[in-house]
């Protein structure tokens, strides 16, 4: 009887052992999935009134425009260069961190993961646009007609049309303030 008595205190506590080392796993798991979630999940960020986020999203869009200002004038080999290549390197890498700063800081930095993304993907499609028009030999016509400053103005423009146009509410920060001083609407 004793000899039974210790086998199934084994058992049961090898049972209990490999239960726990589940519940680790699963909370391993549960712990990256959150972490996957927030690079996915459109944010919401609580601000005092729709005058503190106009200054925020002010903040963030003049980090672009100054970004690309400084890429197209004060680096000419970047613009020289996309004659021949579409968005160089040196330029799709500036552009994306000058996104990215400028989400983060109208985001309070709270979604670092999210930032990273959207500026991917924006860049990503200018990049692609710009690639497009290259290929089909369009893109020679439209740089000889563009200086920097027409062309940081262009791309700009571009950016700022998918980050905040009021037209439509499919643009990526429509749906990110939340008022403190409204409770009945979005604003």
């Amino acid at each position: 009887m004793e000899k039974l008595i210790t086998c199934s205190t084994v058992l049961y506590d090898k049972d209990i052992s490999d239960k726990m080392k589940q519940i680790q796993s699963l909370k391993s798991e549960i712990t990256i999935l959150k972490k996957r979630l927030r690079y996915y999940e459109e944010p919401k960020v609580e601000f005092d009134d729709i005058n503190t986020w106009t200054q925020k999203k002010k903040e963030g869009f003049q980090i672009i425009k100054n970004g690309l200002k400084k890429c197209m004038n004060d680096y000419s080999f970047e613009y020289e260069n996309i004659s021949h290549n579409g968005l160089t390197l040196g330029l799709t890498l500036a552009l994306q961190c000058y996104i990215e700063e400028a989400l983060n800081i109208i985001t309070k930095k709270k979604f670092e993961d999210w930032s990273w993304r959207i500026s991917y993907e924006i860049v990503f499609g200018i990049e692609g646009f710009i690639n497009g028009l290259v290929y089909t030999g369009v893109w020679d016509l439209i740089y000889q007609n563009l200086y920097p400053l027409k062309l940081s103005k262009l791309i700009y423009s571009n950016i700022i049309w998918q980050l905040d146009d009021y037209v439509h509410s499919d643009a990526i920060l429509y749906n990110i303030p939340v008022f403190k001083s409204c409770t009945n609407c979005r604003f």
